[in-house]
């Protein structure tokens, strides 16, 4: 495996998705070989021919339905049409030719992205509330937030503004017609890289197994109000995080730093350091994914 570790000016974003507090009432399971597998959230907006938790599957050795996971997590919202978004699994669902990972966003949190100056080769890791599946599912289990899959920007493709898809797009649900209907003006859609530009021999996006070097929560903090990230993440190592202010941070400690996050953030774009970006490509570079290619 090579690494690639020119940095330059790469955009690194914390993508907040799959269940939590709000959407989906609970957490995500990490199974007990150590895949970690984000539910997606019910579909806010569904058509006729969205996918349901039924019918999606999370492959593995012993194949499932996301909806028979959410069953036996005790995810009572898991059912019906699902938001499958990222979408990031290769045989979750039957393919067209061509596909490849890819990310939607709207409203606002698609505004902000724009404003941010997105562009190709910026690094979208994704986090999530997740807990690890015991013997009464995810009951009794403590949740913390924890980075779960990745995708490198190699086309952008903004609906909002009339841009066409690629064939293979069809069915995304940042295409469907209620979904348009609703986001008239940022609906953007983010397509994945075949592969890294920092790790030729890795593809441009996937899904982990589960490694404490994912974990964003600290292990000595109750809730999920608290991140513990690299030092070069915080103020004084010149970097900002959209949506949390300096005053957020602690002084960093150890080569670490920890910052108070309220709220449900979703899209925090992280620049000002290019440390950041050399932790998030050898942490996408090095960790164990699951999801077969």
């Amino acid at each position: 495996m090579s690494l690639i570790v020119e940095v330059g000016a790469v955009r690194v974003v914390l993508s907040r998705k799959g269940f939590d507090s709000t959407a989906g009432g609970g957490s995500s399971p990490i199974l007990a070989d150590g895949r970690m597998v984000s539910m997606p959230i019910p579909e806010p907006v569904p058509s006729p021919g969205s996918p349901t938790y039924e019918e999606v599957e999370v492959p593995g050795r012993v194949q499932m339905t996301y909806a028979e996971l959410g069953a036996r997590c005790g995810l009572a919202a898991a059912t019906g049409p699902m938001h499958l978004d990222p979408d990031l699994i290769p045989d979750a669902k039957e393919r067209a030719p061509g596909w490849k990972g890819a990310l939607g966003q709207a409203g606002s949190a698609a505004g902000h992205l724009r404003k941010q100056s997105m562009s190709i080769g910026d690094l979208f890791l994704f986090f999530g509330r997740f807990a690890h599946v015991g013997g009464r599912g995810l009951r009794g289990q403590k949740s913390f937030h924890a980075i779960f899959g990745y995708l490198q920007v190699g086309q952008m493709v903004d609906i909002g503004a009339g841009e066409q898809p690629p064939p293979w797009l069809d069915g995304h649900p940042h295409l469907t017609h209620e979904s348009q209907t609703v986001y008239k003006r940022h609906n953007m859609v983010f397509l994945a890289r075949h592969r890294l530009d920092f790790a030729p021999d890795c593809p441009g996006w996937g899904v982990f197994h589960y490694d404490d070097a994912l974990r964003m929560t600290p292990n000595d903090c109750d809730g999920l109000v608290w991140w513990e990230l690299p030092d070069c993440f915080g103020p004084e190592a010149g970097a900002t995080v959209s949506y949390l202010p300096a005053s957020c941070w602690h002084p960093p400690e150890a080569r670490r730093v920890r910052v108070e996050v309220i709220g449900n953030k979703q899209e925090l774009v992280c620049k000002g350091n290019d440390a950041i970006a050399f932790w998030a490509k050898e942490l996408v570079a090095t960790s164990r994914r699951w999801s077969p290619f």
